[in-house]
């Protein structure tokens, strides 16, 4: 069976070659390494515009917090709003795995106590960015930018999710042995009834 010149030297098959499923060793590193500037442009992002303000930031800031030239963050976002975009993009998907992470807990009570406390602990982490996401006009105005993409659309979906995973068992323990709340909430209003 005849090898091309490529495999013989030990070079394998090239992306785009017919037939061809599998990137280049070279494609692979390029991707990775793309990724890794992608990201660490966005942490330096983070941190000018929670140093300098969503406004007062230029994209010149963001260049020299992240150590690159300011050309080079234009072959990753359009501007500052697409990097913005991605920051909370990048923190709703972090948001979302901290959650999961908890989804295998069986008692509702404790996934909900872990779950606060992860979310929690992740906004006072990035709660710069947070507060200035709010004072850009939040949720609606940044939805009405991004058109509601199918990403949203699933978040809200598994957030409705998690939110009845969480509280169905909980009723239903609840008709078993109601909480303590429940028990002086009733010892309350028979008190107060005539």
């Amino acid at each position: 069976m005849a090898r091309s010149a490529e495999t013989v030297r030990g070079g394998g098959a090239r992306r785009g070659a017919p037939g061809q499923d599998k990137p280049s060793v070279r494609d692979a590193v390029r991707e990775e390494s793309r990724a890794a500037y992608r990201e660490a442009i966005l942490a330096a992002a983070e941190r000018a515009f929670g140093r300098l303000g969503f406004h007062d930031a230029k994209m010149a800031d963001i260049a020299a917090e992240a150590g690159v030239a300011a050309g080079t963050l234009y072959n990753y976002f359009k501007n500052k709003d697409e990097v913005f975009a991605s920051i909370l993009q990048r923190g709703q998907e972090q948001v979302m795995a901290l959650l999961e992470s908890h989804a295998d807990i069986a008692d509702p009570l404790e996934r909900t106590r872990l779950q606060l406390r992860e979310t929690f602990g992740y906004l006072e982490q990035h709660g710069v960015l947070f507060s200035m996401f709010l004072r850009l006009g939040g949720f609606i105005d940044h939805a009405q930018k991004r058109v509601l993409e199918d990403h949203s659309e699933y978040g809200y979906t598994r957030g409705v999710e998690r939110t009845t995973a969480t509280i169905l068992p909980g009723r239903r323990r609840r008709s078993a042995t109601p909480s303590p709340a429940v028990s002086c909430a009733r010892t309350s209003r028979s008190r107060t009834s005539p």
